[in-house]
């Protein structure tokens, strides 16, 4: 029998949003779906026997909202002006008389989870389509602070899918 190996929460990945790679990024949250059932908790009234009927329908899935941990800068060959580009012209413009780009530029992310110790081996891919951003923030300046500067940019998603590696 083949020896398991576990992903860990603290395993390497990477994060590729389209055409944007090689972005630095110290943490990544909010992957999720909820595709709970409507109306499974309320009665609906009695049946036979005393029995409470309930009425449940299937629901659209409601997606979560991606919060990625940036490191700026451009060490690594890091590519954050792309990033800020593309959140620049996803912004409303209505102020300006300008339409709204943002549906025009959505893109397709993936997330892969590389497997501790494993010289690059990908254990499970998470992959997300109609990606748009949705906030930008950059914390306060305080200068006796020794802390990696950190931007957090939080996307919304359309439909998400992961895939686990063999």
């Amino acid at each position: 029998m083949a020896d398991a190996v576990e992903l860990l929460s603290s395993d390497n990945f990477d994060v590729a949003i389209g055409d944007i790679k090689d972005i630095i990024i110290k943490e990544v949250s909010g992957m999720s779906v909820d595709m709970s059932p409507k109306g499974a908790d309320n009665a609906i009234g009695s049946g036979p026997k005393g029995k409470s009927l309930v009425l449940s329908v299937p629901s659209q899935p409601k997606y979560g909202e991606i919060t990625l941990v940036l490191v700026p800068g451009a060490h690594q060959g890091g590519n954050d002006d792309k990033l800020w580009e593309w959140y620049k012209d996803c912004a409303s413009k209505a102020n300006l008389g300008e339409a709204a780009k943002a549906r025009s530029l959505r893109k397709e992310m993936t997330i892969n989870v590389y497997y501790s110790g494993s010289d690059g081996k990908v254990g499970l891919t998470y992959s997300f389509v109609g990606v748009l951003p949705n906030s930008f923030d950059v914390p306060k300046r305080d200068a006796g602070s020794s802390e990696l500067e950190t931007w957090t940019l939080k996307l919304n998603y359309e439909r998400m899918k992961f895939t686990v590696s063999a």
